[in-house]
């Protein structure tokens, strides 16, 4: 019953998305005591949190407020670019349950631009001079690894597009790096006016060096993540039956965020990886996987029952 009120954009669906958040921020104020600032992130994020968050409130109101935007956003741009072809609130609240979890940090920040990204690269769809989209894009992803290095790995991503895309020009080749190095140059020029341009070099200097992620579940979040993989591998092979009946854009769309996929996990075994804070780069292929899922699965007391154990599982993860 809840997911069919979700696979429509009546007000109902929207308030039940609004409550829902609502309740999530209610819970973390409630919970958090006090937030830890550990300025051991880039020296660009460092900064914004000395100005911004010397206070738990303050910091969960930041997370809040982006995770409307990436959930509302993300939900506009899939049915703005036909990678899902019938409009619900579904996509948005998958998207809300997946990254309200997740404390604020530099990858809050990287995962925002990121969503720009994959818009911008949406748009190459049948279109011949996508030279705007991908310079945006690589504009986009340098400003993202300011925040957060890992995120350098995802200027592949428009290389992906272009080949999905059949965009093969050596234009197009050339737009994501010269949009990487205008942010680049533009952040130089910045740090070198107050005589900072080393601590760049020295986010970065690390940036290469590889080890084994470190992720450190307790007891809940084991089960709360060990749920959303269970669900993970339901949506693909919902979507595997599915594929052959999608449009051509969708299967291209979904093609690419394949390929981000692919990108945040070879990005996971960085040296400057956050540990599973990282997991939040995941959330824009994953929440479109489970809302084809929960869209087009047959049976309804199946899906509705997975539904209220992703609620549960989420509420005994918070509490």
């Amino acid at each position: 019953m809840l997911i069919k009120t979700l696979k429509s954009t009546r007000p109902n669906s929207f308030f039940i998305f609004f409550a829902f958040a609502l309740i999530t921020l209610v819970l973390s104020l409630v919970k958090i005591k006090t937030v830890f600032i550990a300025f051991d992130g880039t020296a660009i994020f460092n900064s914004l949190q000395a100005i911004y968050l010397h206070n738990s409130w303050l910091a969960q109101i930041v997370v809040f407020v982006l995770a409307l935007l990436n959930s509302m956003g993300w939900n506009n741009c899939i049915y703005d670019q036909g990678v899902l072809k019938n409009n619900s609130v579904l996509p948005a609240f998958i998207t809300l349950f997946l990254i309200v979890i997740f404390p604020f940090s530099e990858v809050w920040l990287a995962q925002f631009l990121l969503l720009f990204v994959v818009n911008s690269l949406l748009y190459l769809y049948h279109n011949d001079r996508p030279y705007k989209p991908l310079f945006d894009s690589g504009f986009l992803i340098a400003m993202a690894s300011a925040f957060y290095p890992p995120t350098l790995f995802f200027i592949l991503l428009p290389y992906a597009a272009i080949l999905i895309y059949s965009r093969l020009q050596w234009r197009c080749f050339l737009m994501p790096i010269l949009g990487f190095v205008s942010f680049t140059f533009l952040l130089l020029g910045g740090l070198y006016l107050f005589d900072n341009t080393n601590i760049l070099l020295d986010d970065f200097s690390e940036f290469f060096n590889w080890q084994l992620p470190k992720l450190n579940f307790s007891i809940a979040g084991t089960i709360h993540f060990s749920l959303i993989v269970f669900l993970l591998l339901l949506a693909i092979k919902e979507l595997l039956a599915w594929l052959k009946f999608k449009s051509l854009k969708s299967r291209k769309a979904f093609t690419l965020l394949f390929f981000m996929s692919l990108l945040a996990f070879l990005s996971l075994f960085l040296s400057t990886t956050k540990g599973w804070f990282h997991l939040l780069l995941f959330s824009i292929p994953l929440s479109t996987l489970l809302g084809n899922y929960f869209y087009f699965a047959n049976k309804k007391w199946w899906y509705e029952l997975l539904f209220i154990l992703m609620l549960i599982s989420l509420l005994y993860f918070m509490l």
